[in-house]
């Protein structure tokens, strides 16, 4: 894939570090590629239902946050997305177990 605005890398983390949610659940950009993108979420009691495990809430909106991201790589400079559609399943409790911090990594759909 190819990037059209040669400082994605820059402008994609800082739009999305300049949301209040992203600074609240400390997301980390490990690797921003054009059309890739991963990021990492350390464990926080604050956003756990129970002593060790992440609520389902925000593991999905760190996959919400690498899709966008990855997608925002491949526009030209100024432009912006948003999620427009998204869904999740419930995973059952032995999967839930993760180890920490969450990393995702994401590349956006071909239409």
């Amino acid at each position: 894939m190819t990037a059209q605005n040669e400082n994605f890398a820059r402008d994609v983390q800082a739009l999305v570090l300049s949301m209040p949610v992203a600074r609240m659940l400390q997301l980390r950009f490990e690797r921003i590629e054009p059309g890739e993108v991963d990021l990492s979420l350390p464990y926080q009691e604050s956003l756990s239902f129970r002593p060790g495990q992440l609520q389902a809430t925000p593991v999905f909106a760190i996959a919400d946050f690498a899709a966008v991201s990855a997608a925002g790589t491949l526009l030209p400079a100024g432009w912006f997305n948003a999620t427009v559609d998204c869904s999740s399943n419930t995973w059952r409790q032995p999967m839930a177990r993760a180890c920490w911090p969450v990393a995702v990594s994401s590349r956006p759909a071909s239409c």
